[in-house]
């Protein structure tokens, strides 16, 4: 453990893992991402970032038919595009929720709550699994 004296012994570390979903790993190694460059990690080209904010938005927008600064502002609420794309941002980019939340002028823990609605419509609505298969074959495929 270091104790702010004396030498880093974190930077002798050559071996580890994380336990967790890939949300969880892409945020942990999003804090650690510097050592990512420096080290040979398995899997480092999927935990980079590959999209940006904007590339995502930009999409969404497309095909929503809508502006991207409409999809930010939440002056209307119930736009479903919004929703996707903040389930977006988190499930496909390193971003965190305070990122992700003054993108959309929105608290953490709202984007949160608003991830978790879109996971259960998903769930339950076969056009919103739709849009989601449709979303990750544009972002993974």
């Amino acid at each position: 453990q270091y104790n702010g004296e004396g030498e880093d012994y974190s930077a002798k570390i050559y071996a580890g893992f994380i336990l967790g979903g890939n949300r969880f790993i892409k945020e942990t190694l999003n804090l650690i991402g510097d050592q990512i460059n420096r080290r040979n990690i398995s899997y480092k080209d999927d935990l980079e970032e590959q999209w940006s904010m904007d590339d995502i938005l930009g999409l969404i927008a497309e095909r929503h038919k809508v502006d991207i600064q409409d999809l930010c502002d939440g002056k209307r609420k119930r736009l479903w595009a919004r929703g996707l794309a903040v389930y977006a941002l988190q499930r496909y980019t390193g971003y965190g929720n305070q990122e992700i939340g003054a993108r959309f002028r929105m608290s953490e823990s709202g984007v949160s709550k608003m991830v978790k609605s879109v996971e259960e419509r998903i769930k339950k609505d076969r056009g919103i699994r739709g849009e989601v298969s449709w979303l990750n074959s544009k972002l993974k495929g």
